[in-house]
C-alpha cells in the first residue's frame, strides 16, 4: 500500500501483515488517553511513508481536518525513519490495553506479534544448509551451514538424534561418520548457531536412513587349499539384497575388493555361496570379510575371517591352527602337529616387543591351547612358540 498516496479512501495492513493477525477489531482497546491518534505534522513531504503499515485507523476524528495528512492512525509500524537499516517502531493509541475484552485482547496480540516479529532479524539466520538427504551405516558425509547475524561472533553446536561422530561439532562446516546402527529409519542432524549476545537459531534437517538389510548371514568360513583360499558362506532372507562384495587384506587393517558375486534372492531359503582367491601365492597370512549390498544402497559386513596361506613350518609339519580371528577374549590353538616336548609361548606386538610369555609343560599339554587374550590393548599381534623339538613359523592374529 503506497501511504503517501492517501486521498481520504479507508487504508490498512494488508491482510497477510505479521503484526496485524487477530481476530475482531481492536478500535474500543484504543479510546481516550494522552495519544488518541497520530497524524504526520505539516510541512514539506508530510504524509506516512510508503514503508508505514497501518492497521487501525480514525478518518472522522476531529484533528484530521487540521492535519490533513492523514489518515488518523491509531496503530501502525514501521522502520524508523522509514530506513532499511533502522530498527522497527510501533504506536499503538489510548490508555492502556490491559484486559479480556475482545478489542483488548485484539490489541495485545498486535504488541505481541510486533515483539515476536522484531526479533526474528537480530537473532541469527541460517540462510544455506547442506546435510544429505540419505545416509548409510558408517558411511562418512560433509554437513555445513552458512549463517548470518547483526552482531557477529557466531558459534556453531552440531548435534544428531542417531549418535554417530562429527569431526568438529563446532565448525560451521564439518564431516559426520553415521553410526553403525540407526535407531530408525527418519533421524535428525542439527546445528545450533548462536550469536555473540546468547541469541540462538536452531536448524535441523531429516535424514532418511536405509532399513536393516534383509539378509542373515547363516555361516561364513575360509580355507586354504594349497597356494589358494577358498571362501565358503550360507545366507537366509534374500528378498532385497543385490551382491556380495568379497575383500582381502593381509594386515587386518586395510581391506580391498578381491572380488564379487551376485545374490541369488530366493527368499527365505538357505543360499550356499563360494569364492576361490588365487592372487594371493607367496602370502602367509590373508584376512577376508564379505559386504553385501542391497538394490537401495544399503549395506553390511561380515566378521572378520582369516587364512594361513603357507601352512608348513620349518620342519615340514603342518602349523599350528589358530581360532577365533580376530578374537576378544580367549585365542585357542590347536597343538596336534607338534612334538611332545614342554611349549613355550610368546606373544609380541607390532613393535616386536614381549607382551606376554606362557610356557605349558609336557605333563600338562593337550592337543588345545586356551590363551586369555582379554587384558591386550586392540591390535596386531604375532605368536612366536616353541616344543623344545620344533620351531614353529610365527602366527598373527588380531585383538578386538
Amino acid at each position: 500500500f503506497n501511504r503517501a498516496s492517501y486521498n481520504g479512501a479507508p487504508i490498512s495492513a494488508s491482510a497477510s501483515d505479521p503484526v496485524f493477525q487477530m481476530m475482531g477489531s481492536e478500535d474500543a482497546a484504543h479510546t481516550n488517553g494522552s495519544e488518541d491518534i497520530y497524524i504526520p505534522v505539516a510541512g514539506a513531504g508530510s504524509g506516512w511513508r510508503n514503508t508505514t503499515h497501518i492497521g487501525c485507523y480514525d478518518s472522522t476524528h476531529d484533528d484530521v481536518s487540521s492535519f490533513p495528512h492523514g489518515p488518523a492512525a491509531v496503530t501502525l509500524y514501521g522502520r524508523g525513519f522509514g530506513l532499511s537499516t533502522s530498527g522497527y517502531v510501533m504506536y499503538q493509541g489510548g490508555h492502556s490495553i490491559i484486559g479480556n475484552s475482545a478489542a483488548e485482547v485484539s490489541a495485545a496480540r498486535q504488541f505481541f506479534n510486533f515483539a515476536f516479529m522484531v526479533m526474528t532479524e537480530k537473532v541469527p539466520i541460517v540462510t544455506t544448509s547442506s546435510v544429505p538427504a540419505s545416509m548409510v551405516a558408517n558411511g562418512v558425509y560433509a554437513v555445513s551451514v552458512t549463517a548470518t547475524s547483526m552482531v557477529g561472533g557466531l558459534t556453531y553446536q552440531w548435534t544428531s538424534t542417531a549418535g554417530g561422530t562429527f569431526s568438529n561439532a563446532n565448525a560451521a562446516s564439518t564431516t559426520f561418520t553415521a553410526p553403525s546402527s540407526f535407531p530408525g529409519s527418519n533421524i535428525q542432524i542439527a546445528c545450533v548457531v548462536t550469536d555473540a549476545c546468547g541469541r540462538a537459531t536452531f536448524h535441523a534437517s531429516s535424514v532418511i536412513t536405509p532399513v536393516v538389510l534383509p539378509v542373515h548371514l547363516v555361516s561364513f568360513d575360509a580355507k586354504p587349499v594349497q597356494q589358494t583360499a577358498i571362501l565358503i558362506w550360507n545366507t537366509s532372507s534374500e528378498e532385497n539384497l543385490d551382491n556380495f562384495e568379497i575383500y582381502r587384506s593381509y594386515d587386518g587393517k586395510e581391506f580391498v575388493k578381491a572380488g564379487q558375486s551376485k545374490a541369488e534372492g530366493k527368499g527365505t531359503a538357505i543360499m550356499n555361496y563360494s569364492f576361490i582367491d588365487r592372487s594371493i601365492s607367496g602370502e602367509d597370512l590373508v584376512f577376508y570379510k564379505l559386504k553385501m549390498n542391497d538394490f537401495n544402497g544399503g549395506c553390511t559386513w561380515s566378521n572378520t575371517l582369516f587364512v594361513r596361506i603357507n601352512n608348513a613350518d620349518v620342519q615340514g609339519n603342518a602349523v599350528i591352527t589358530s581360532y577365533p580371528n580376530p578374537a576378544s577374549r580367549f585365542l585357542n590353538l590347536e597343538l596336534a602337529s607338534l612334538g611332545l616336548g614342554d611349549l613355550d609361548i610368546e606373544i609380541f606386538d607390532i613393535y616386536g616387543r614381549s607382551v606376554d610369555r606362557i610356557f605349558v609343560p609336557a605333563t600338562n599339554l593337550q592337543n588345545l591351547v586356551t590363551l586369555d587374550v582379554s587384558k591386550l590393548a586392540k591390535g596386531t599381534y604375532v605368536i612366536n612358540m616353541t616344543d623344545n623339538q620344533t620351531q614353529v613359523q610365527p602366527i598373527r592374529f588380531i585383538k578386538d
